[in-house]
């Protein structure tokens, strides 16, 4: 089950906020002493959320998993999974939510500021069967005021294609309250002025589809190389606010890791 669990974790656990989703899984703490991994990571997310083009972010990679069920980690945050069964996961985190910068692009000018916020996330995976799983998550904190949701429902399924290389997919969809779409898609009669688009009220519901494909390639002993697509198709008012320059969102992540334990 070990070899079905990291191909799993490969799609879920970089997941990153700028790329709009929180569907996450956490390594199962090592049974003995905390682990530690660094390395550095590439990520390609939206602009912003409905932008056409991507931004990218290189960063140095660090994770800290202990036999708590603790972690801190670049790619997860900081939180806890409570649950010390393999087949379970239930548990909190703290992260970092990305700003909306009016000075980005052209179609967010003269929108209002969206400053960083610290996310706080709920998540639930279970493992029906071994090659595969079922995720959820809530993140909370969100947007200007702090009063943005997003819940997030999905499915990962993986496996090994041969003993250092792992293959995995993912499906996932994302609710949205009134508060967090209006804030990101919403044109209020202030910012229709400021901005020239026209006033939209985005109210609250399913936000977008999401699929991933990931690959992991553990070169040595030490070192893996991992490596994820995402792509996802905005929905009801997202997909038709005048904001959205493209309905259909993507990112990536390629990161290389060096396991000290």
């Amino acid at each position: 089950m070990k070899r079905y669990i990291s191909a799993l974790i490969l799609l879920s656990a970089v997941r990153f906020s700028f790329a709009q989703g929180g569907l996450l899984l956490i390594d199962p703490p090592p049974e003995n002493k905390a682990s530690i991994s660094f390395g550095a990571s590439l990520f390609g997310f939206p602009r912003e959320p409905g932008s056409d083009s991507l931004s990218y972010l290189p960063i140095p990679a660090f994770e800290w998993m202990d036999p708590s069920g603790a972690f801190l980690s670049t790619d997860l945050g900081l939180g806890w999974n409570f649950s010390a069964r393999k087949d379970l996961q239930i548990g909190v985190r703290l992260y970092v939510d990305p700003p909306r910068n009016d000075q980005q692009s052209g179609k967010v000018s003269g929108l209002s500021k969206i400053p960083w916020r610290i996310e706080r996330t709920a998540f639930a995976n279970w493992w029906p069967v071994e090659f595969a799983q079922l995720q959820s998550s809530v993140r909370t904190g969100l947007g200007p005021n702090e009063d943005g949701t997003l819940a997030e429902f999905g499915s990962s399924f993986g496996a090994p294609l041969s003993p250092s290389v792992l293959l995995g997919g993912t499906i996932g969809m994302t609710w949205a309250n009134g508060a967090w779409r209006q804030a990101f898609f919403g044109v209020n009669t202030t910012a229709a002025a400021s901005s020239g688009l026209n006033t939209f009220m985005a109210g609250g519901g399913w936000q977008d589809f999401q699929t991933s494909v990931g690959l992991e390639w553990k070169m040595s002993p030490q070192y893996r190389l991992d490596a994820r697509l995402d792509q996802w198709r905005l929905l009801g008012a997202a997909a038709a606010s005048p904001i959205t320059q493209s309905r259909w969102q993507r990112g990536f992540v390629l990161s290389i890791w060096h396991d000290l334990n």
